[in-house]
């Protein structure tokens, strides 16, 4: 599968629990005010094979594992699934970042599958009740843990630029703001 991503940076230390490659999504759309990535939309995006991402990042003895964020890789689910699944098969740790609560981020994957596999119903107005949004979000989920083996960790939660903190570590990691959460997850296997 290939993947449009904008760079990869390696041997990042504080953004996980292990030292990893950061690999920063093509795009974002939501718009937090003082947003810390900004920049990062006007890089020049390039393309290549998932698989060929994985082994360049295997490639550095540092890199534990890989680090989806920099911008919204949920705007790219099949292309996050296909990432975490060949680091998963490769021995790699998975630390994803989404500005999405982790119900949305989940819904985000499962209505991408659901929609790729043709089972997605496509309701006028979007998602038409509280139980659909909990189903796609079940799918996302169950996908998920099916395609990283052992925990991995998700963080979520959009940048406030007015709920700042100088305290919120969880796992060691410092996230920027107050409502920002970092969940391990293990998965069955």
């Amino acid at each position: 599968m290939k993947i449009k991503y904008k760079f990869i940076t390696h041997e990042v230390l504080g953004d996980a629990p292990f030292v990893g490659a950061t690999i920063v999504a093509n795009g974002c759309k939501f718009k937090c005010k003082g947003c810390q990535n900004k920049e990062l939309k006007k890089e020049k995006s390039v393309t290549d094979e998932a698989d060929s991402i994985i082994n360049g990042i295997k490639q550095n003895p540092f890199n534990e594992g890989i680090i989806l964020s920099g911008l919204e890789w949920s705007e790219q689910p099949l292309e996050l699934l296909e990432l975490c699944r060949l680091a998963s098969d490769n021995d790699l740790k998975v630390a994803i970042y989404t500005g999405c609560e982790l119900t949305q981020f989940h819904q985000r994957l499962g209505m991408a599958c659901a929609k790729k596999t043709g089972l997605m119903v496509e309701v006028e107005g979007g998602i038409e009740t509280e139980n659909d949004r909990l189903v796609y979000a079940y799918i996302g989920s169950t996908v998920l843990d099916e395609y990283i083996k052992g925990e991995y960790y998700i963080k979520t939660g959009l940048y406030e630029h007015n709920n700042l903190t100088d305290n919120n570590y969880p796992f060691g990691i410092k996230l920027a703001s107050s409502n920002q959460q970092i969940y391990k997850i293990k998965s069955a296997e």
